[in-house]
């Protein structure tokens, strides 16, 4: 079962690392930058395995505050 959180544990900053390194336009990122990167995103939101905690999907929200997608 998939568990939404807002919050990444240590364990899970580590999964998203090993995940942008299998993908062609994350690869090469740095796990301090994914930290960083972290720190200053809007929202997260991400899923993780309900019993084993992994994360298994990641999306973060930017914004410029000034565009915005229709409603």
């Amino acid at each position: 079962m998939l568990v939404e959180i807002s919050h990444l544990n240590d364990g899970q900053i580590n999964d998203l690392f090993q995940m942008y390194q299998v993908e062609w336009w994350t690869r090469g990122r740095k796990h301090d930058d994914v930290q960083e990167m972290l720190k200053h995103s809007d929202e997260i939101v991400a899923f993780c395995d309900s019993e084993t905690e992994q994360l298994v999907a990641f999306a973060r929200v930017l914004t410029d505050y000034v565009y915005r997608g229709p409603r």
